[in-house]
């Protein structure tokens, strides 16, 4: 056992040593490499012997590439195994050949294969018999010189009582790639000094691409399809102004640092293309003479009267719609052209129409140009006030009464811009309440009344004042006569 198991240690050092002569140039295989395992061997379970115990062995085995998904291995296994019913070892030796259908891509941590093949299994003083082994394996990637590999497989005897499983644990050892001269990309730069291995550079750029050839690699070029200079990163400076192009807003111009390689400008506070010694706002964005023009007019706000409106310049920026001069701002009749505060006064009475009541009708300033009451009609309306009368204790009109208010009714008619006020006074005999509640009604029974002779209500107003305001004593009957009234008074509407 010990000559069989020092042989193999042997001839594993002998292969590995003419292997890694070798080269496997394809990084995206498997890599071919040597694979020692320790073997847990049981002849029992699959030949119904329970009193069979489980031996264990060890296998050295050479693993050959052959494709993307296939390799070819020769396993060697050496152990002590029970196969006979007295239970007594005996050494084994097998020999193997097996084909491995393996999932492998490259940076995978864990690669699955399944197998099967041929071998011929020689046991100590009782022959030879061959036996078709058939499994599953995973190799888990511990480094980049090797895999944990796990194993299980049964192995199908051509004779009788010697069927088997054995399950494995074991190490993958990478041969026959030196990783000191891998050059993945070909580019003459092994992948250990190779700063970019997997695309194709040259010397200058540690093994990374220099598209325009300025000595400066790709991946630190700034300007890569531009050749430049090292000190600016792989850019050029075309106009020598020591700001590289790719920085510089004048390229072909030569400029300074602080303007973006660009000549410097005079200076503009505001930033509105204006320099500042010809900028008449140097701090206020502007479009008239470096000054804001918010209506658009072409005036300046500082100079413009009225900013916010369009307006000519010879009224200072103000519009003037009726064009008398007199600009909307300051004009009370901004529609119609006139000289007086910019109106006209239509009916010549002095006063103008923008302040006139009656425009069509002359009168004086004092009565807002319309004309003034008649002294007649004023005496009118002071008589009807004692005239009107009631019955006692209600508001029911006499009939004395009626004449006097048709003649209202004519004044009402001779003044069509005034408007009538109605008022109702009683004296303090009785109640206030009801003095309150009688003062009214008998001021709406000549309202009433007067729209029933064709008085628009819109034009009159009725109100009741009880015994609260007093034109004379109410302590003579002479003067509680002088109480008891129903004022009558025209005004501007």
């Amino acid at each position: 056992m010990r000559r069989v198991l020092t042989m193999l240690l042997v001839v594993g050092c002998f292969a590995v040593q003419h292997l890694s002569a070798q080269k496997n140039t394809d990084s995206g295989r498997w890599p071919n490499g040597l694979t020692a395992k320790v073997l847990a061997i049981d002849y029992g379970t699959p030949n119904n012997m329970d009193d069979l115990d489980i031996s264990n062995g060890l296998e050295v085995a050479y693993v050959r590439n052959l494709s993307q998904m296939f390799n070819f291995a020769i396993p060697a296994k050496v152990g002590l195994a029970n196969i006979t019913t007295n239970n007594k070892k005996a050494t084994i030796f097998s020999l193997d050949g097996v084909v491995q259908l393996q999932f492998y891509k490259e940076g995978r941590r864990m690669i699955p294969y399944l197998f099967t093949g041929g071998g011929v299994v020689f046991e100590k003083d009782q022959g030879s018999n061959v036996q078709i082994p058939a499994g599953i394996g995973v190799n888990f990637r511990v480094n980049d010189g090797g895999y944990l590999t796990l194993q299980g497989e049964f192995r199908k005897s051509l004779e009788d009582d010697r069927d088997n499983i054995q399950l494995g644990i074991g190490w993958h050892f990478k041969i026959g790639e030196n990783a000191a001269k891998k050059d993945t990309d070909g580019d003459g730069i092994v992948d250990a000094e190779d700063n970019c291995p997997e695309i194709p550079g040259v010397a200058s750029g540690n093994g990374c691409p220099d598209a325009d050839g300025d000595g400066l690699a790709d991946n630190a070029d700034k300007c890569p399809e531009v050749s430049g200079m090292k000190k600016f990163a792989g850019c050029p400076d075309t106009d020598g102004d020591g700001v590289p192009d790719n920085m510089d807003d004048c390229p072909e111009e030569v400029g300074v640092e602080s303007n973006f390689g660009c000549p410097e400008k005079p200076k503009d506070t505001d930033g509105d293309g204006i320099p500042d010694v010809t900028d008449k706002c140097p701090d206020e964005a502007g479009t008239v003479a470096g000054c804001p023009d918010t209506d658009g007019d072409g005036i300046a706000d500082k100079f413009d009267d009225c900013p916010d409106i369009a307006g000519p310049k010879d009224t200072d920026g103000c519009p003037d719609q009726d064009g008398d001069g007199v600009v909307d701002k300051n004009d009370l009749c901004p529609t119609l052209a006139g000289k007086f505060s910019g109106c006209p006064d239509t009916d010549n009475d002095g006063t103008h129409d923008g302040i006139d009541k009656c425009v069509n009708e002359k009168g004086p300033g004092s009565n807002g140009g319309c004309p003034d009451i008649k002294v007649e009609d004023r005496r009118t309306l002071e008589y009807a006030a004692k005239a009107v009368r009631f019955e006692t204790g209600r508001a029911d009109l006499k009939q004395e009464s009626f004449q006097v208010l048709e003649q209202i009714v004519n004044i009402m008619q001779r003044y069509p811009n005034y408007r009538l006020i109605i008022s109702g006074h009683t004296d303090n005999v009785g109640d206030a309440n009801n003095n309150q509640r009688l003062s009214e009604a008998r001021a709406r029974s000549c309202y009433d009344y007067l729209v029933t002779r064709g008085i628009a209500p819109r034009k009159m107003d009725s109100a009741g004042f009880g015994e609260s305001v007093p034109i004379a004593t109410n302590s003579t009957a002479a003067g509680r006569k002088l109480n008891r009234r129903t004022e009558f008074q025209l005004v501007f509407e």
